[in-house]
């Protein structure tokens, strides 16, 4: 499957946290950090849809709703996000 660029927009972001199932715990106090990655969902500007990935929150942290460019995927992949200059 090859790399699909398509004009997009951010359409909205939300962090999502889960917690590590074999975390211990000591005084009621987690031993180890949850993980943590944003939910972006990127509406199509050329197409109808939305697509929606998980990222890190450093391939998160650029990115703000309503910002436009270009989405790079591959399957369900996020690659990288261009945006308009």
């Amino acid at each position: 499957m090859k790399e699909q660029k398509v004009k997009a927009r951010v359409l909205n972001m939300s962090e999502v946290t889960a917690a590590n199932p074999t975390m211990g715990m000591a005084r009621n106090v987690p031993m180890s950090s949850a993980s943590s990655w944003q939910k972006v969902t990127f509406s199509m500007t050329e197409l109808e849809g939305e697509m929606i990935f998980r990222l890190s929150s450093h391939q998160a942290e650029k990115l703000t709703p309503g910002m436009r460019g270009e989405l790079i995927y591959k399957g369900e992949k996020f690659i990288s996000f261009v945006p308009e200059k």
